[in-house]
């Protein structure tokens, strides 16, 4: 792997449960770790539904391999400017690929999510 393809600073975000002011658990999007990546789009789909343009981005999401469980229910968010106002959410599409097993890169098939209205 060529280290200077991961140019992209994205974080992995994960469902916790958490208890609301009423002692009731909710389930809540929270940060478990960062790491820079190399995001590569693989394709773009477009689809029409009841006369609205519907877009599916297909990406690969590339890191340095860290010793985490990881699932699809997980997010990998990656903000461009840095600054909270272009952040791109991408939805684990399956596990990762631990490639050849030799622990030094995690592979992510991910699918960009555009409907994302919240943030947290």
């Amino acid at each position: 792997m060529q280290i200077g393809k991961l140019n992209h600073l994205v974080e992995i975000w994960a469902y916790f449960e958490t208890p609301d002011e009423f002692g009731e658990p909710i389930k809540k999007y929270g940060l478990v770790t960062k790491a820079w990546a190399e995001i590569r789009p693989l394709k773009g789909l477009e689809y029409f539904n009841e006369s609205e343009v519907h877009t599916e981005h297909t990406h690969k999401i590339r890191t340095r391999y860290f010793d985490l469980d990881i699932d699809a229910t997980m997010q990998i968010r990656y903000d461009k400017k840095g600054d909270g106002s272009n952040i791109r959410v991408f939805e684990v599409d399956g596990d990762p690929s631990n490639h050849l097993e030799n622990d030094i890169f995690w592979i992510f098939s991910v699918k960009e999510q555009f409907d994302h209205d919240e943030i947290h």
